[in-house]
């Protein structure tokens, strides 16, 4: 029967076997007869035709047996096949423009011809010897060579043109796959050794690049209306990071589709580790290090499986805060009860380090702890052996680095109190808009707080980045100009401090931890404004403060609307840069 009869035609059940679960068929195209009829394009019906006969081809050897695939295995072996797929077409041989092969003009003589890619390593086109006599056998003994094959192609180009009135060569100057962007050897053949005159001629293509597409958000009495409802307080408000208001000063259009709309970034499964994962997996080994020690200093189990409970409740943070004892039978997680339990005492000393330090305790446990964790997705205690490629053991170097340069930081710095880890702070700040006084509840994730001498340190670790310094407050929130993201983050963590001054009596001195850089012996975490150490960020509050309520006036100013920035290097890592065209 006829390809195209609707017989022949698979259908979404016998397109794959039906016992072939792992492939579901729903998924496969039908054609009817009427729909491919109606396609008058012959390419197009030999393209169906063609693709038929391939897939019919992987249902056959589905039915026997021979190999039983899965939906991503089938899907590129399919792939695969199609690509080295044929089409045929045909023509009117006696009128008409011919599209031809080189080997069907054999014995065939044109009037005009025109040769396309006509490029060293297309014509004569290289292939691979498959042949497992050596290439010096092969010409010794007088059997076929590549050379021989070159020559036949030669034999073949310049009997093509012998009683051609009009030649036109034509090869591509641009080096792509196995394109190399020379002339052929006839073509210089022919430059170099014809008398027929030989004109050159230089084609370029005028491309150029479409104006960038200028977004912009107006924000209309609705945007407003809906903005008020998402960001004054209530029950399901939206809280606002200061990552958040870092977005919204480097670019106020990511912020718009972020926070106002709520457009989900897209998720990214990658088998390597980026930066963002390694700080991951040191904050992780910093608070897991910190929280084993506090619950052993109070004889309390501190196994893997015992301080990953304690982090996922926060156990130590709350006992600190409550000032108490925390239960010696760990599995309730709750600091307040009666029960007779050691004190919670939080003072870490340099002795308590060295077991860390001198190899008592095992750092690289401690990094591989947390990259089964956190990048294998394993359960703590789960001992499945795991084999790390190469770029994931540099990175375990590089964490088990990074918590050394921690423990040796603050061996220096000991004694200090420990006051709080991975600690969720947040604070109402009301601001006059144009929507009337709306209520932002601005809150983060403060790395550590540490007292020592009466002083709260806030510390924020990174691993990547450079340390700046902060030449004015006004600059910090400047859309323009290279701004200290890093530097606004951290002081709003004090400034939400210094907001419950009740909880937080004490001074309060910012610290930004570059562990990546902290490895010279001068290295200091301390945070600079205007060339002067912050060690009492009180003089610095009511400046950030008023800034903080500028910038949120601005968000609900009806006269500006929601924009791209204007640093196009900012866009290089945004999830949003697709919808802009950046």
């Amino acid at each position: 029967c006829h390809p195209f009869e609707k017989d022949a035609i698979p259908t979404e059940k016998d397109a794959i076997p039906a016992e072939k679960d792992a492939i579901p068929t729903e998924r496969m195209p039908s054609f009817s007869k009427e729909e491919v009829e109606a396609e008058e394009d012959p390419l197009m019906q030999e393209s169906v035709f063609q693709v038929y006969t391939v897939v019919s081809h992987v249902r056959d050897a589905l039915e026997k047996g021979v190999v039983e695939v899965g939906l991503p295995m089938f899907q590129t072996l399919l792939q695969r096949v199609l690509s080295v797929t044929a089409i045929p077409f045909s023509g009117e041989p006696v009128r008409g423009l011919q599209i031809m092969g080189l080997l069907e003009t054999r014995n065939l003589d044109f009037k005009n011809v025109l040769l396309l890619s006509v490029n060293e390593g297309m014509l004569p086109r290289k292939s691979a010897e498959l042949s497992f006599i050596p290439y010096n056998l092969r010409k010794g003994f007088g059997l076929t060579t590549a050379d021989h094959k070159d020559s036949i192609f030669a034999y073949y180009f310049f009997r093509l043109l012998q009683r051609a009135e009009t030649i036109t060569l034509v090869y591509n100057t641009t080096s792509e796959g196995i394109n190399r962007g020379e002339m052929s050897r006839f073509i210089l053949q022919l430059l170099v050794e014809s008398n027929h005159p030989i004109k050159t001629y230089q084609l370029h293509t005028r491309l150029g690049l479409s104006p960038s597409r200028q977004l912009s958000v107006e924000k209309t009495p609705a945007l407003l209306a809906h903005m008020k409802t998402r960001f004054d307080q209530g029950a399901n408000v939206k809280k606002l990071s200061p990552t958040a208001i870092n977005t919204l000063l480097d670019c106020s259009l990511r912020f718009y589709f972020k926070y106002v709309i709520g457009l989900e970034e897209p998720d990214t499964v990658s088998d390597e580790i980026d930066g963002a994962m390694l700080g991951t997996f040191f904050h992780h080994a910093a608070e897991y290090l910190y929280t084993d020690l506090l619950l052993r200093s109070m004889n309390l189990p501190a196994g893997p499986v015992e301080v990953e409970a304690a982090r996922k409740a926060k156990t130590i943070n709350k006992a600190l805060e409550a000032g108490t004892n925390t239960s010696n039978d760990n599995r309730s997680n709750t600091p307040n009860n009666n029960n007779n339990t050691p004190p919670l005492n939080a003072l870490i000393t340099a002795s308590n380090l060295e077991p860390w330090i001198k190899g008592e305790r095992s750092i690289d446990q401690l990094a591989e702890h947390v990259m089964r964790m956190d990048f294998f997705k394993l359960e703590p205690g789960d001992n499945t052996p795991i084999d790390y490629s190469g770029e994931q053991l540099i990175r375990h170097r590089l964490l088990t680095h990074f918590i050394k340069t921690l423990l040796r930081l603050d061996s220096e710095a000991a004694p200090f109190t420990m006051k709080g880890m991975e600690r969720w702070v947040e604070q109402p700040v009301t601001v006059e808009t144009s929507q009337g006084p709306l209520t932002f509840t601005l809150g983060g994730i403060i790395d550590r707080l540490h007292e020592k001498a009466g002083v709260l340190h806030v510390l924020d670790y990174k691993t990547g980045g450079d340390s700046k310094e902060i030449k004015t407050i006004e600059a910090l929130f400047e859309s323009s100009g290279d701004r200290y993201n890093y530097g606004l983050q951290i002081l709003l963590y004090c400034a939400l401090l210094a907001e419950q001054q009740t909880m937080y009596p004490q001074p309060l001195k910012p610290e930004l931890l570059y562990v990546n850089k902290a490895g010279g012996e001068t290295y200091s975490p301390d945070v600079k404004v205007n060339k002067e150490v912050v060690d009492n960020y009180a003089q610095w509050h009511q400046p950030l403060m008023d800034n903080l309520r500028l910038t949120l006036q601005h968000l609900f100013d009806p006269s500006l609307p929601f924009t791209q920035t204007q640093q196009v290097k900012k866009c290089e890592y945004c999830p949003y840069k697709g919808i802009c065209q950046r």
